[in-house]
């Protein structure tokens, strides 16, 4: 499934499909227009690699600064794990 961004109001996004080498621009350049609290709900993610999780880091990092958060939601079981092997469950509110 290619990636896909949706963006609604109050800083909530939605994103589907594989976040990859591919969609990593387009995802980065997203989040650096947010500030605040960033809500991804990320449902439709069916796949992410370690270029996404450094793109999760560095917007937590840069949110951190100013006193902001990142919120994930929904993420699927494979997602969830891979949010917890990398150690970003903990960095990063992941709700179901």
């Amino acid at each position: 499934m290619a990636f896909r961004i949706e963006k609604y109001e109050q800083n909530r996004i939605v994103l589907s499909g594989r976040l990859d080498n591919e969609a990593i621009d387009a995802f980065r350049e997203t989040l650096d227009d947010y500030s605040g609290v960033i809500e991804l709900d990320m449902s439709e993610v069916d796949y992410i690699n370690s270029a996404g999780l450094s793109v999760i880091l560095a917007t937590y990092q840069r949110l951190r600064k100013s006193r902001g958060r990142l919120v994930i939601h929904n993420p699927m079981p494979y997602i969830r794990e891979v949010l917890s092997i990398s150690g970003l469950d903990y960095l990063v509110q992941v709700q179901e």
